[in-house]
């Protein structure tokens, strides 16, 4: 294997995704997913990644995780060092006090581990399924935004807005952190202003629109006078890791091209998923995502400069890299092989102390 390379990119950090996707072609029991999905994250925690991801979509033949801060209660419980999160948590979908409590429970059990990562959701069919109009998701976020952040935030306070008017809002227990890390999903210019007005930092979901929406939220944060190298961006990336390129496409391809296409089946009407979903496939059939040792350490050093260059802070990518139907063990392989060829090149700010 030829010599490892350094990563010269900014102090980045480095999480791994669980989806709780469980496939047609490869279907197991519920009992048995969850299970796996478990090991998987001790395995994460043990082998030193920095932080463990959990998504939310609901009523998905798959399952896709319809439960965010209840699985990762769990993962808590089966890890002690890495950082949880949620990306995102579809906030116009959730009562913002009743999430706020949650989310502080999950930061107790797990001795200040939370991140809460969250978005307004673009898949009609989540909306559909809990009853809430998908027109209103913007401005109910607006609102839902304000209540978590600021009872997570530890205020006691009243809010009346258009969709929510509660009162005495103070959460007990509050969570365990002092200051809680809080994400947005930002996709256009309005929701870079959501994020600025919020005082959170921002997930750009991939390298290519980090540099359309990372100078967004950059000017934004101008506008308010706040330094947009105090707002961290992040992003995700699937693939996969092989002794060589060519081993790694064989290993992984039916479960990317697959992962792909359901993405694609999940986009409904919305044009700019429906157009990463394409590209997601042409990118697959490219081979490209499967990389060796030294090639995921040139794309994380890629990731970390496109995110700074367009003035925020970098702060994660968060990978994909066991896909829905691989089978345990070869998940667990590669996760191991990662932790070993990769990790310990890579520029990362030390976990404080649990």
């Amino acid at each position: 294997m030829p010599a490892i390379r350094e990563a010269t990119i900014h102090s980045i950090r480095i999480g791994v995704v669980l989806r709780f996707k469980n496939p047609e072609p490869w279907r197991v029991g519920w009992k048995q997913l969850y299970d796996e999905h478990l090991e998987y994250a001790a395995a994460v925690d043990r082998l030193g990644f920095d932080g463990l991801w959990v998504p939310e979509h609901h009523c998905i033949d798959t399952g896709y995780n319809p439960a965010p801060l209840t699985t990762l209660a769990a993962v808590a419980g089966v890890t002690r060092r890495c950082w949880l999160g949620t990306q995102p948590l579809i906030l116009p979908l959730h009562n913002p006090v009743l999430a706020a409590e949650q989310a502080a429970t999950v930061d107790v059990l797990s001795g200040g581990r939370l991140i809460l990562g969250m978005g307004a959701g673009f898949r009609a069919e989540d909306f559909e399924a809990i009853g809430i109009p998908k027109k209103e998701r913007g401005k109910r976020s607006d609102e839902a935004i304000q209540i978590l952040t600021r009872a997570l935030r530890g205020e006691t306070f009243d809010f009346s807005g258009n969709f929510y008017d509660v009162k005495g809002v103070r959460l007990s227990p509050g969570p365990m952190q002092e200051s809680m890390g809080f994400q947005l999903a930002v996709r256009s210019e309005v929701v870079a202003r959501r994020a600025i007005r919020n005082s959170v930092d921002v997930n750009l979901q991939s390298r290519e629109e980090a540099l359309v929406f990372g100078p967004a939220v950059a000017q934004e944060a101008e506008k308010m006078n706040t330094d947009p190298n105090r707002i961290g961006g992040s992003i995700q990336r699937g693939g996969f890791i092989g002794t060589t390129r060519e081993a790694a496409v064989e290993a992984s391809k039916p479960y990317l091209r697959f992962q792909a296409e359901e993405y694609l089946t999940n986009a409904g009407a919305d044009t700019n998923v429906q157009d990463h979903a394409r590209k997601m496939i042409a990118s697959v059939d490219a081979g490209e995502g499967a990389f060796t040792a030294n090639e995921w350490l040139e794309t994380l050093e890629a990731d970390g400069d496109a995110i700074e260059s367009t003035g925020l802070r970098p702060d994660w990518v968060n990978l994909t890299l066991w896909h829905s139907g691989m089978p345990l063990s070869q998940a667990i392989d590669a996760l191991e092989q990662f932790a070993e060829q990769v990790l310990p090149h890579v520029k990362r700010p030390p976990l404080p102390k649990r």
